[in-house]
């Protein structure tokens, strides 16, 4: 009677067992689950945040360090070496020949696009994401230029 006994609280015992280690597996999936959602929709909100957003014309001044003696192969772009004020990386850019930029001067590029306040454009990437628009000369120089991006 008495190992009858034991062996009935060892199958109570390891039934509780199996029970916790179920409760455990289950309890870890649903944390995944509820995690694996949040992230979804957090990143589905900073979608929407910038697709929502309408495009808007920024400003940013560049000085014309060098025009390149190459175009592309239609011929309707020429290529500059232009450096941002305070930036020592100059970047190549592909501009409209339309604009005739001389080396040494200033000129203000209009850009029009959707600016994701939570990235930090590189100058690279800003002729990437943003669609020039128009190329004035300034006469603004240092902290007087103008840098929405």
């Amino acid at each position: 009677m008495k190992s009858m006994i034991k062996n009935i609280i060892i199958i109570i015992e390891l039934i509780i067992i199996i029970a916790l280690i179920i409760y455990i597996i289950l309890i870890n999936n649903k944390i995944k689950t509820i995690s694996e959602t949040s992230d979804n929709s957090t990143n589905t909100n900073i979608e929407n945040n910038t697709n929502t957003s309408q495009k808007k014309e920024y400003i940013k001044t560049y000085s014309i360090i060098e025009k390149l003696d190459i175009s592309d192969a239609t011929g309707s772009y020429n290529y500059y070496v232009i450096k941002e004020f305070q930036d020592d990386d100059p970047v190549v850019v592909k501009i409209d020949n339309k604009y005739n930029l001389e080396e040494d001067k200033n000129y203000e590029f209009i850009l029009y696009g959707i600016k994701n306040d939570e990235k930090n454009y590189s100058q690279s990437e800003i002729f990437k994401d943003f669609e020039i628009t128009d190329i004035r000369e300034t006469n603004k120089t240092g902290l007087e230029q103008i840098q929405d991006l």
